[in-house]
C-alpha cells in the first residue's frame, strides 16, 4: 500500500517488508503536507488504514511498537489529526455494531473481537448478560454491583474474574441447568478475553486510548 501511495517500486517478498524500509515510507507519509484535496484524502486514508492494521483485532502480525519511535513521528501525527481519529473510530464502531447485531456474545470470535476493540465496554456487556443468568441458576451473590462496575485496569478486572471463577466452581451441572451452565461458561470466556485485552494494552497505551469507540459511537455507527 505504501509503495503505491508514495509511487515507489514494488519490492515483493520479505525484503519489501523490512522494518527500516517501512519506517522510511511511513516517515515520508507522516511529514507530507498536501495542498490538493485528493492527496490529503489519500494520505488520511492510508494512515487510518495503517492504524487499523495495527489494532489488535486485525491480527495482521504487525507490532504497534515498531511504528511508535519519535524519529518516525507516527503516533504524534495520528493523535493530532482529528480526521484520521474519526475514520478509525467510525470503522471500529461499525464493525462492533455489525457483529453485535448478528452474534452478540454467542461465539468465541465475536467475544474476542469486542474485547479487542473496547475491552471495558465488552466487560460491561458480558456482565449485563451474566447477572440474569445467575438468577436463573439460583446463584446468590452479595456484590452484583462489583461485577457490573467497569474495571479501570487489568488488576481490578482480575479480582472480578476470580469472583466469577469462584461462582462457577460452586455451580453443579445437572440435567435441569445444562443450557444455563454452558452459557455461563461462554460468558466467563468472554470476561477472560476482556481481562487479557486490558492486560496486553500496547495499542491503547501507545495511542492513549484515542481509538476506543464509546457506546454512543457504536449506536451512531452506520
Amino acid at each position: 500500500m505504501l509503495e503505491v501511495v508514495l509511487n515507489e517500486a514494488c519490492q515483493p517478498g520479505p525484503g519489501g517488508l523490512e522494518q527500516a524500509r517501512l519506517a522510511g515510507f511511513l516517515k515520508r507519509l507522516v511529514q507530507e503536507e498536501p495542498t490538493r484535496t485528493a492527496r490529503r484524502l489519500l494520505r488520511e486514508s492510508s494512515l487510518a488504514a495503517i492504524v487499523l492494521l495495527l489494532a489488535p483485532e486485525s491480527e495482521s502480525g504487525l507490532n504497534v511498537q515498531d511504528f511508535e519511535p519519535e524519529e518516525i513521528g507516527f503516533t504524534t501525527a495520528i493523535l493530532n489529526d482529528p480526521e484520521i481519529k474519526k475514520r478509525v473510530i467510525e470503522f471500529r464502531a461499525l464493525r462492533w455494531r455489525m457483529v453485535w447485531q448478528k452474534y452478540r456474545l454467542t461465539t468465541q470470535q465475536s467475544a474476542a473481537l469486542f474485547a479487542a476493540i473496547a475491552p471495558k465496554l465488552a466487560w460491561k456487556r458480558t456482565m449485563e448478560e451474566i447477572l440474569p443468568l445467575l438468577d436463573r441458576l439460583a446463584v446468590s451473590i452479595s456484590d452484583e454491583l462489583r461485577l457490573l462496575e467497569i474495571p479501570e485496569n487489568a488488576g481490578k478486572a482480575l479480582g472480578k474474574l476470580d469472583l466469577l471463577r469462584h461462582i462457577r466452581s460452586e455451580i453443579i451441572l445437572n440435567e435441569g441447568n445444562e443450557a444455563e451452565v454452558l452459557r455461563f461458561d461462554a460468558l466467563l470466556e468472554s470476561a477472560e478475553y476482556s481481562f487479557n485485552s486490558l492486560k496486553d494494552a500496547r495499542f491503547n497505551m501507545i495511542f492513549e486510548s484515542a481509538f476506543v469507540p464509546t457506546e454512543k459511537d457504536i449506536e451512531n455507527a452506520q
